[in-house]
């Protein structure tokens, strides 16, 4: 996500820093919703498909 050739290049890449900001901050969101739900009894869900692979070189 970010980009640079020095580690102080890093602090420089805004754009970079905010989609890992951003990404932090809706994994923490999303934990505690799951922690949330299995408090509150709500079941994971069960994956009964069979897994599709594709192979994308054709």
């Amino acid at each position: 996500m970010v980009h640079g050739s020095k580690p102080e290049d890093v602090q420089q890449e805004a754009e970079g820093l905010q989609i890992l900001r951003n990404l932090g901050v809706k994994m923490a969101w999303m934990l505690k919703n799951i922690q949330a739900g299995k408090a509150a009894g709500v079941p994971a869900p069960v994956l009964d498909e069979p897994r599709q692979m594709t192979n994308f070189i054709r």
